[in-house]
Protein backbone atom coordinates (compact mmCIF):
# COMPACT_ATOMS: atom_id res chain seq x y z
CA UNK A 1 0.00 0.00 0.00
CA UNK A 2 0.95 3.78 -0.44
CA UNK A 3 1.10 5.38 3.02
CA UNK A 4 0.64 9.02 2.69
CA UNK A 5 1.55 10.62 6.09
CA UNK A 6 3.01 13.85 5.81
CA UNK A 7 5.80 12.99 8.15
CA UNK A 8 6.99 10.08 6.17
CA UNK A 9 6.65 10.96 2.45
CA UNK A 10 9.98 9.39 1.84
CA UNK A 11 9.16 6.41 2.58
CA UNK A 12 5.45 7.01 1.11
CA UNK A 13 6.96 7.71 -2.10
CA UNK A 14 9.72 4.46 -2.35
CA UNK A 15 7.42 2.32 -3.28
CA UNK A 16 5.96 4.80 -6.55
CA UNK A 17 8.13 3.52 -9.10
CA UNK A 18 7.42 -0.35 -8.80
CA UNK A 19 3.31 0.50 -8.36
CA UNK A 20 3.85 2.87 -11.50
CA UNK A 21 5.82 -0.34 -13.32
CA UNK A 22 2.81 -3.05 -12.49
CA UNK A 23 0.35 -0.38 -13.43
CA UNK A 24 2.02 0.25 -16.94
CA UNK A 25 3.02 -3.54 -17.72
CA UNK A 26 -0.18 -5.03 -19.76
CA UNK A 27 0.01 -8.40 -18.22
CA UNK A 28 -0.09 -7.03 -14.71
CA UNK A 29 -2.18 -3.34 -15.10
CA UNK A 30 -5.50 -4.80 -14.42
CA UNK A 31 -4.01 -7.04 -10.75
CA UNK A 32 -2.33 -4.08 -9.80
CA UNK A 33 -5.41 -1.11 -10.18
CA UNK A 34 -7.33 -4.01 -7.96
CA UNK A 35 -4.94 -3.78 -4.92
CA UNK A 36 -4.11 0.09 -5.33
CA UNK A 37 -5.38 1.92 -2.11
CA UNK A 38 -7.27 4.67 -4.26
CA UNK A 39 -7.69 6.67 -0.85
CA UNK A 40 -4.11 6.57 0.07
CA UNK A 41 -3.30 7.37 -4.32
CA UNK A 42 -5.36 10.55 -3.41
CA UNK A 43 -3.66 11.69 -0.66
CA UNK A 44 -0.55 11.64 -2.06
CA UNK A 45 -1.88 12.95 -5.08
CA UNK A 46 -3.28 15.83 -3.11
CA UNK A 47 0.13 16.86 -2.16
CA UNK A 48 1.77 17.18 -5.35
CA UNK A 49 1.82 21.10 -5.39
CA UNK A 50 3.47 20.68 -2.14
CA UNK A 51 6.51 18.76 -3.53
CA UNK A 52 6.66 20.59 -6.18
CA UNK A 53 7.28 23.92 -4.23
CA UNK A 54 9.70 22.30 -2.30
CA UNK A 55 7.78 22.80 1.20
CA UNK A 56 7.55 19.19 1.94
CA UNK A 57 11.91 19.00 1.85
CA UNK A 58 11.87 15.67 0.02
CA UNK A 59 15.85 16.37 -1.80
CA UNK A 60 17.36 17.44 -4.98
CA UNK A 61 15.66 19.14 -7.68
CA UNK A 62 16.03 15.62 -9.59
CA UNK A 63 14.14 13.72 -7.27
CA UNK A 64 11.61 15.96 -7.16
CA UNK A 65 10.99 16.13 -10.64
CA UNK A 66 11.60 12.33 -11.33
CA UNK A 67 8.32 12.23 -8.22
CA UNK A 68 6.43 14.80 -9.63
CA UNK A 69 6.44 13.08 -13.08
CA UNK A 70 5.32 9.63 -11.53
CA UNK A 71 2.98 10.83 -9.53
CA UNK A 72 1.06 12.16 -12.68
CA UNK A 73 1.83 9.37 -15.25
CA UNK A 74 0.04 7.27 -11.94
CA UNK A 75 -2.99 9.67 -11.75
CA UNK A 76 -3.60 8.95 -15.72
CA UNK A 77 -3.51 5.41 -14.99
CA UNK A 78 -5.57 5.38 -12.18
CA UNK A 79 -7.91 8.29 -12.09
CA UNK A 80 -10.24 7.01 -14.68
CA UNK A 81 -11.16 4.30 -12.51
CA UNK A 82 -11.46 6.14 -9.18
CA UNK A 83 -14.65 7.25 -7.53
CA UNK A 84 -15.33 10.63 -8.81
CA UNK A 85 -15.97 11.50 -5.09
CA UNK A 86 -12.20 10.85 -4.78
CA UNK A 87 -11.03 11.97 -8.00
CA UNK A 88 -12.64 15.77 -7.97
CA UNK A 89 -11.69 17.08 -4.81
CA UNK A 90 -7.75 15.33 -5.87
CA UNK A 91 -8.07 17.32 -9.66
CA UNK A 92 -8.56 20.35 -7.39
CA UNK A 93 -5.67 19.93 -5.55
CA UNK A 94 -3.60 18.97 -8.63
CA UNK A 95 -4.23 21.69 -10.81
CA UNK A 96 -2.38 23.64 -8.38
CA UNK A 97 0.67 22.88 -9.72
CA UNK A 98 2.61 24.82 -12.00
CA UNK A 99 4.51 24.67 -15.47
CA UNK A 100 3.64 21.61 -17.26
CA UNK A 101 2.57 19.40 -14.98
CA UNK A 102 -0.19 22.05 -14.35
CA UNK A 103 -1.35 21.50 -18.05
CA UNK A 104 -1.28 17.81 -17.42
CA UNK A 105 -2.83 18.01 -14.52
CA UNK A 106 -6.02 20.34 -16.12
CA UNK A 107 -6.15 18.37 -19.00
CA UNK A 108 -7.19 15.12 -16.73
CA UNK A 109 -9.70 17.09 -15.47
CA UNK A 110 -11.44 18.18 -18.20
CA UNK A 111 -11.77 14.41 -19.00
CA UNK A 112 -12.94 13.79 -16.01
CA UNK A 113 -15.53 16.58 -16.12
CA UNK A 114 -16.55 14.56 -19.28
CA UNK A 115 -17.34 11.44 -17.64
CA UNK A 116 -18.66 13.20 -14.30
CA UNK A 117 -21.79 15.13 -15.75
CA UNK A 118 -22.71 12.25 -17.63
CA UNK A 119 -23.16 10.11 -13.95
CA UNK A 120 -23.34 12.46 -11.05
CA UNK A 121 -26.14 13.94 -10.15
CA UNK A 122 -26.48 17.72 -11.19
CA UNK A 123 -26.57 19.06 -7.15
CA UNK A 124 -23.34 16.81 -6.63
CA UNK A 125 -21.44 17.54 -9.35
CA UNK A 126 -22.53 21.48 -8.64
CA UNK A 127 -21.42 21.35 -4.95
CA UNK A 128 -17.98 18.81 -5.76
CA UNK A 129 -16.62 21.20 -8.83
CA UNK A 130 -17.60 24.27 -6.48
CA UNK A 131 -15.57 23.78 -3.54
CA UNK A 132 -12.56 21.92 -5.13
CA UNK A 133 -11.98 23.25 -9.00
CA UNK A 134 -13.82 26.21 -9.42
CA UNK A 135 -11.73 28.00 -7.07
CA UNK A 136 -8.51 27.44 -9.63
CA UNK A 137 -10.39 28.25 -12.37
CA UNK A 138 -9.86 32.09 -12.59
CA UNK A 139 -5.93 32.11 -12.07
CA UNK A 140 -6.40 29.10 -14.89
CA UNK A 141 -8.06 31.08 -17.76
CA UNK A 142 -5.17 33.99 -17.23
CA UNK A 143 -2.11 32.04 -17.66
CA UNK A 144 -0.62 31.46 -21.17
CA UNK A 145 -2.51 29.34 -23.72
CA UNK A 146 -3.59 26.22 -24.08
CA UNK A 147 -4.89 26.68 -19.76
CA UNK A 148 -7.58 29.18 -20.27
CA UNK A 149 -8.90 27.17 -23.05
CA UNK A 150 -9.04 23.87 -21.06
CA UNK A 151 -10.35 25.64 -18.24
CA UNK A 152 -13.71 26.84 -20.46
CA UNK A 153 -13.47 23.10 -21.50
CA UNK A 154 -13.75 21.90 -17.48
CA UNK A 155 -16.48 25.03 -16.98
CA UNK A 156 -18.76 24.80 -20.23
CA UNK A 157 -19.68 21.12 -19.85
CA UNK A 158 -20.58 21.67 -15.76
CA UNK A 159 -22.75 24.70 -17.23
CA UNK A 160 -24.88 23.02 -19.72
CA UNK A 161 -26.16 20.52 -16.85
CA UNK A 162 -25.59 23.14 -13.75
CA UNK A 163 -26.55 26.43 -15.85
CA UNK A 164 -27.23 27.83 -11.93
CA UNK A 165 -23.41 27.59 -11.07
CA UNK A 166 -22.51 30.11 -9.49
CA UNK A 167 -19.23 31.35 -11.32
CA UNK A 168 -18.93 35.00 -10.21
CA UNK A 169 -18.43 34.14 -6.57
CA UNK A 170 -14.83 32.56 -7.84
CA UNK A 171 -14.28 35.66 -10.00
CA UNK A 172 -14.81 33.57 -13.32
CA UNK A 173 -16.81 35.90 -14.78
CA UNK A 174 -14.86 38.61 -14.19
CA UNK A 175 -11.83 36.86 -16.05
CA UNK A 176 -13.78 35.64 -19.16
CA UNK A 177 -14.28 39.95 -19.64
CA UNK A 178 -10.84 40.33 -19.69
CA UNK A 179 -9.65 37.66 -21.50
CA UNK A 180 -12.42 39.25 -24.43
CA UNK A 181 -10.37 41.75 -24.87
CA UNK A 182 -7.47 40.67 -26.48
CA UNK A 183 -8.63 37.17 -28.06
CA UNK A 184 -8.52 36.23 -31.70
CA UNK A 185 -11.78 35.79 -32.83
CA UNK A 186 -11.22 32.75 -34.91
CA UNK A 187 -9.47 30.94 -32.26
CA UNK A 188 -11.51 27.98 -30.47
CA UNK A 189 -10.65 29.94 -27.17
CA UNK A 190 -13.10 33.21 -28.66
CA UNK A 191 -15.72 30.61 -29.37
CA UNK A 192 -15.75 28.84 -25.65
CA UNK A 193 -15.97 32.72 -23.98
CA UNK A 194 -18.85 33.50 -25.83
CA UNK A 195 -20.41 29.59 -25.31
CA UNK A 196 -19.73 30.18 -21.68
CA UNK A 197 -21.23 33.16 -21.36
CA UNK A 198 -24.37 33.02 -23.31
CA UNK A 199 -25.16 30.02 -21.15
CA UNK A 200 -24.42 32.11 -18.06
CA UNK A 201 -26.49 35.36 -19.27
CA UNK A 202 -29.19 33.62 -20.25
CA UNK A 203 -29.85 32.39 -16.84
CA UNK A 204 -32.51 34.22 -15.74
CA UNK A 205 -31.12 34.53 -12.17
CA UNK A 206 -27.90 36.57 -13.80
CA UNK A 207 -27.46 39.94 -12.31
CA UNK A 208 -26.83 41.81 -15.13
CA UNK A 209 -26.44 45.14 -13.02
CA UNK A 210 -23.39 43.57 -11.30
CA UNK A 211 -22.19 42.27 -15.05
CA UNK A 212 -22.67 46.45 -16.32
CA UNK A 213 -20.14 47.22 -13.51
CA UNK A 214 -17.99 44.50 -15.12
CA UNK A 215 -18.24 46.06 -18.67
CA UNK A 216 -19.43 43.50 -20.19
CA UNK A 217 -22.32 45.00 -22.63
CA UNK A 218 -18.81 46.99 -23.77
CA UNK A 219 -16.94 44.06 -24.51
CA UNK A 220 -19.47 42.03 -26.09
CA UNK A 221 -20.11 45.09 -28.54
CA UNK A 222 -16.59 45.56 -29.32
CA UNK A 223 -16.33 41.76 -29.85
CA UNK A 224 -19.17 41.54 -31.60
CA UNK A 225 -17.68 44.34 -34.19
CA UNK A 226 -14.39 42.12 -34.32
CA UNK A 227 -16.07 38.93 -35.45
CA UNK A 228 -18.36 41.02 -37.84
CA UNK A 229 -15.16 42.01 -39.85
CA UNK A 230 -13.40 38.92 -40.13
CA UNK A 231 -14.36 36.36 -43.06
CA UNK A 232 -13.10 33.39 -41.18
CA UNK A 233 -15.27 33.72 -38.02
CA UNK A 234 -16.94 30.01 -37.91
CA UNK A 235 -20.43 29.92 -37.33
CA UNK A 236 -20.40 28.53 -34.29
CA UNK A 237 -18.35 31.25 -32.91
CA UNK A 238 -21.41 33.77 -34.71
CA UNK A 239 -24.15 31.87 -32.97
CA UNK A 240 -22.92 31.95 -29.43
CA UNK A 241 -22.37 36.12 -30.40
CA UNK A 242 -25.62 36.39 -31.14
CA UNK A 243 -27.02 34.82 -27.77
CA UNK A 244 -25.09 36.79 -25.62
CA UNK A 245 -26.07 39.63 -27.21
CA UNK A 246 -29.90 38.80 -27.28
CA UNK A 247 -29.58 37.81 -24.05
CA UNK A 248 -27.87 41.68 -22.84
CA UNK A 249 -31.02 42.80 -25.34
CA UNK A 250 -33.58 41.26 -23.18
CA UNK A 251 -32.15 42.34 -20.38
CA UNK A 252 -32.49 46.02 -21.71
CA UNK A 253 -35.91 45.80 -22.58
CA UNK A 254 -36.98 44.05 -19.36
CA UNK A 255 -35.50 47.24 -17.43
CA UNK A 256 -37.40 49.53 -20.12
CA UNK A 257 -40.51 47.98 -20.03
CA UNK A 258 -40.52 47.86 -16.36
CA UNK A 259 -40.14 51.62 -15.92
CA UNK A 260 -42.61 52.49 -18.45
CA UNK A 261 -45.15 50.23 -16.46
CA UNK A 262 -44.25 52.11 -13.11
CA UNK A 263 -42.97 55.28 -14.65
CA UNK A 264 -39.49 54.95 -13.61
CA UNK A 265 -38.19 57.54 -16.45
CA UNK A 266 -34.64 57.36 -14.91
CA UNK A 267 -33.78 53.90 -15.13
CA UNK A 268 -35.43 53.37 -18.53
CA UNK A 269 -33.11 56.38 -19.52
CA UNK A 270 -29.97 55.25 -17.51
CA UNK A 271 -29.73 51.40 -19.02
CA UNK A 272 -30.27 52.88 -22.55
CA UNK A 273 -27.36 55.38 -22.06
CA UNK A 274 -25.18 53.05 -20.78
CA UNK A 275 -26.19 50.07 -23.12
CA UNK A 276 -25.88 52.86 -26.07
CA UNK A 277 -22.91 50.54 -27.77
CA UNK A 278 -25.16 48.15 -29.31
CA UNK A 279 -26.61 50.49 -31.80
CA UNK A 280 -22.70 49.64 -33.15
CA UNK A 281 -23.56 45.97 -33.43
CA UNK A 282 -26.44 46.91 -36.03
CA UNK A 283 -23.83 46.74 -39.22
CA UNK A 284 -22.71 43.06 -38.17
CA UNK A 285 -26.13 41.88 -37.33
CA UNK A 286 -27.07 42.53 -41.07
CA UNK A 287 -24.14 40.63 -42.16
CA UNK A 288 -25.26 38.01 -39.74
CA UNK A 289 -28.87 38.56 -40.99
CA UNK A 290 -29.45 35.31 -42.86
CA UNK A 291 -28.68 33.76 -39.42
CA UNK A 292 -32.15 32.85 -37.79
CA UNK A 293 -31.19 34.77 -34.27
CA UNK A 294 -30.01 37.50 -36.12
CA UNK A 295 -33.45 39.91 -37.16
CA UNK A 296 -34.90 39.62 -33.72
CA UNK A 297 -31.69 40.64 -32.30
CA UNK A 298 -31.59 43.56 -34.56
CA UNK A 299 -35.06 44.23 -34.07
CA UNK A 300 -34.62 44.76 -30.95
CA UNK A 301 -31.52 46.78 -31.56
CA UNK A 302 -34.61 49.24 -33.17
CA UNK A 303 -37.32 49.10 -31.20
CA UNK A 304 -34.89 50.50 -28.03
CA UNK A 305 -33.40 53.08 -30.23
CA UNK A 306 -34.79 53.70 -33.49
CA UNK A 307 -32.82 54.50 -36.45
CA UNK A 308 -29.81 55.59 -34.70
CA UNK A 309 -28.21 53.49 -36.78
CA UNK A 310 -27.63 55.84 -40.38
CA UNK A 311 -26.89 53.32 -42.48
CA UNK A 312 -29.76 50.69 -42.13
CA UNK A 313 -30.88 51.88 -45.66
CA UNK A 314 -27.97 52.21 -47.92
CA UNK A 315 -27.84 49.64 -50.99
CA UNK A 316 -26.24 46.86 -49.51
CA UNK A 317 -28.19 46.56 -46.69
CA UNK A 318 -31.53 47.05 -48.33
CA UNK A 319 -30.75 44.46 -50.36
CA UNK A 320 -30.10 42.29 -47.53
CA UNK A 321 -33.80 43.63 -46.42
CA UNK A 322 -34.98 42.72 -49.78
CA UNK A 323 -33.74 39.56 -49.63
CA UNK A 324 -35.30 38.55 -46.62
CA UNK A 325 -38.95 40.01 -47.64
CA UNK A 326 -38.67 37.12 -49.88
CA UNK A 327 -38.04 34.62 -47.75
CA UNK A 328 -40.61 31.96 -47.40
CA UNK A 329 -40.66 32.35 -43.44
CA UNK A 330 -43.32 34.66 -42.57
CA UNK A 331 -42.23 35.40 -39.31
CA UNK A 332 -38.91 36.05 -40.83
CA UNK A 333 -40.46 38.37 -43.51
CA UNK A 334 -42.61 40.21 -40.53
CA UNK A 335 -39.33 40.96 -38.37
CA UNK A 336 -37.92 42.21 -41.56
CA UNK A 337 -41.23 44.57 -42.11
CA UNK A 338 -41.21 45.55 -37.99
CA UNK A 339 -37.41 46.80 -38.49
CA UNK A 340 -38.55 48.76 -41.83
CA UNK A 341 -41.74 50.22 -39.62
CA UNK A 342 -39.32 51.34 -36.67
CA UNK A 343 -36.22 53.24 -37.86
CA UNK A 344 -38.49 54.49 -41.04
CA UNK A 345 -41.24 56.02 -38.17
CA UNK A 346 -38.02 57.19 -35.78
CA UNK A 347 -35.66 58.65 -38.30
CA UNK A 348 -37.87 59.92 -41.58
CA UNK A 349 -34.64 61.17 -42.35
CA UNK A 350 -33.20 57.74 -43.32
CA UNK A 351 -35.56 58.04 -46.28
CA UNK A 352 -34.46 60.78 -47.37
CA UNK A 353 -31.12 60.25 -47.68
CA UNK A 354 -32.02 56.45 -49.77
CA UNK A 355 -31.21 56.37 -53.22
CA UNK A 356 -34.28 56.35 -55.66
CA UNK A 357 -33.52 53.08 -57.17
CA UNK A 358 -32.80 51.80 -53.77
CA UNK A 359 -36.21 52.77 -52.53
CA UNK A 360 -38.03 51.44 -55.52
CA UNK A 361 -36.36 48.40 -55.30
CA UNK A 362 -37.29 48.30 -51.88
CA UNK A 363 -40.76 49.39 -52.47
CA UNK A 364 -41.09 46.04 -54.95
CA UNK A 365 -40.31 43.45 -52.49
CA UNK A 366 -42.63 45.10 -49.92
CA UNK A 367 -45.45 45.00 -53.00
CA UNK A 368 -44.37 41.34 -53.46
CA UNK A 369 -44.88 40.84 -49.59
CA UNK A 370 -48.69 41.30 -50.02
CA UNK A 371 -49.01 38.86 -52.47
CA UNK A 372 -47.20 35.75 -51.32
CA UNK A 373 -48.45 36.41 -47.27
CA UNK A 374 -51.32 37.70 -46.71
CA UNK A 375 -51.40 38.12 -43.13
CA UNK A 376 -48.84 40.00 -43.42
CA UNK A 377 -50.89 42.86 -45.83
CA UNK A 378 -51.57 45.04 -43.06
CA UNK A 379 -47.44 45.99 -42.14
CA UNK A 380 -46.86 45.76 -45.57
CA UNK A 381 -49.11 48.47 -45.95
CA UNK A 382 -48.01 50.25 -43.20
CA UNK A 383 -44.13 49.99 -44.65
CA UNK A 384 -45.11 51.00 -47.94
CA UNK A 385 -47.13 54.21 -47.04
CA UNK A 386 -44.22 55.10 -45.36
CA UNK A 387 -41.57 54.75 -48.02
CA UNK A 388 -44.19 56.59 -50.76
CA UNK A 389 -44.45 59.69 -47.97
CA UNK A 390 -42.24 62.41 -48.99
CA UNK A 391 -39.89 63.17 -46.99
CA UNK A 392 -39.54 66.49 -44.83
CA UNK A 393 -37.60 68.77 -46.00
Amino acid sequence: GINAEYGDLNSALSSLPTVLHLLTSRPLSQHALAVVNMDQLCDVLTMVPSIQSGETGLGSPGLVEETLSTLLSMSEICLPHMDLEQAIPTLGQLCRCQGDYRGAAVQLCVRTTERAVHVLEPARLSSLYSQHVLPVIQEMLLETPPLPTLALRIVLPLLSVTPELALEEHGIVTALVELMKDVDPVEGLCLLILETLAVFMSNSNVDFSWLYTLGVHEQLSLLVLKLGVNPDVGEATVLAAIKCLSSLLNYIMGVVKKALQTKSKSSGEDVLRRSQCVVNTCGVLLVWYHYTSAPPALLSITQLYGGQYQDFLTPYNVDIFTESLKNEDDNRIKTTLKILKRIMTTDPGLLKSMIVSTKEQLNKAVIAVKTTSPTLVPLSDEVLKLLQSKPVA
